[in-house]
């Protein structure tokens, strides 16, 4: 539950945003995305923001994602006059026990600007004062290579197709009886439908956390349908990172 000066802060956000709008003048990548957990398509303004969106979407302490949702005022002083301007965050995360504010950058980026360190100190003060956290992302935190495509991958399986929807519980339920079931296995018990025709349910299972894969190990291709086993959800943790990552059968 949030606090009154983080709901504030969060009514803020949710009336104004967004602040601004992304672009490209730096010939980054730019775009949208639509996620189950934001009010409207987020943008991005990197690859790298659009991955980080996609494991906010995954991580179930995650109640919604804002995009340019914040100004926040930042003063640098010189030695013979001080200059204001603005800093909007990337976005601001809604948990079930708080808010961050989140920028994400590359490494080079930071390293880069030599007025950063001052800019994220006074971005902490402002989230300080809504008892919020400001935070910083970069590649570093992405983790695996691995993961990274293979959430890719699964993104495109974000919902649910609409004629296999009464498929979900009954293949959650076989997996429950029956862990360690291959894709395919799997699929193969969703009559009427044929084995191909309910993979794409199986795929957005595995992409909400209702059920469990090896999502590290090795990236998913044409083929994996036939060694990736399943585990109930309860086989998922979530890391420090905020990520999933599967934990070994038996480990709970």
């Amino acid at each position: 539950m949030l606090s009154d000066p983080q709901q504030r802060l969060l009514a803020q956000a949710l009336s104004e945003s967004p602040v601004r709008k992304v672009d490209n003048f730096g010939k980054n990548i730019i775009g949208q995305i639509v996620v189950s957990k934001a009010p409207r398509p987020l943008q991005f303004e990197s690859l790298l923001e659009r991955s980080h969106i996609i494991r906010r979407e995954r991580d179930p302490r995650v109640v919604q994602i804002l995009d340019q949702a914040l100004t926040i005022p930042i003063t640098y002083d010189g030695k013979r006059s001080s200059r204001e301007t603005t800093h909007v965050p990337d976005f601001l995360v809604e948990w079930c026990d708080g808010l961050t504010i989140e920028e994400v950058k590359p490494v080079k980026r930071i390293l880069n600007d030599r007025r950063f360190a001052e800019k994220r100190r006074q971005a902490e003060l402002f989230a300080a004062q809504f008892e919020a956290e400001y935070r910083v992302f970069t590649e570093a935190d992405q983790g695996e290579q691995t993961l990274s495509a293979n959430l890719e991958f699964l993104f495109c399986f974000r919902f649910t197709p609409n004629h296999l929807s009464e498929l979900d519980e009954r293949l959650i339920q076989t997996i429950y009886q029956s862990p360690g079931m291959t894709v395919l296995e799997l699929a193969g018990t969703a009559t009427p439908f044929t084995p191909y025709q309910s993979l794409p349910c199986i795929w957005h299972l595995i992409y909400t956390g209702r059920l469990c894969a090896d999502l590290v190990s090795d990236e998913i291709r044409t083929g994996s349908e036939h060694t990736l086993q399943l585990y109930p959800s309860a086989y998922l943790r979530v890391d420090l990172s905020s990520y999933q990552l599967p934990l070994k059968p038996g480990a709970i």
